[in-house]
């Protein structure tokens, strides 16, 4: 009445835990994939917020794009200067 033998895993019972552990792995790897998709799209987006900004009158005004471009920051100071005076 001693203690019985550990029964050694069969070749399906082996090969169908090495399937389960590579499903696992590819689970992981799916997720991360899917996290990196999600931080990519959401970077893309804000780019585009960005430049949509960047390009309009207003959001020029915000970002200092103007001081970036010599010929309509004169004329932006100049209209500027016109308007003050009157």
């Amino acid at each position: 009445m001693g203690v019985a033998p550990k029964k050694k895993p069969k070749g399906k019972e082996e090969a169908q835990k090495q399937l389960t552990l590579q499903k696992e792995k590819a689970r992981k790897m799916d997720t991360q994939k899917q996290t990196f998709s999600e931080e990519r799209r959401k970077q893309k987006q804000r780019e585009t917020e960005t430049t949509a900004k960047r390009n309009s009158g207003k959001g020029k005004k915000q970002l200092g794009e103007i001081a970036l471009l010599p010929n309509k920051r004169k004329r932006y100071l100049r209209d500027r200067r016109v308007m003050k005076t009157h």
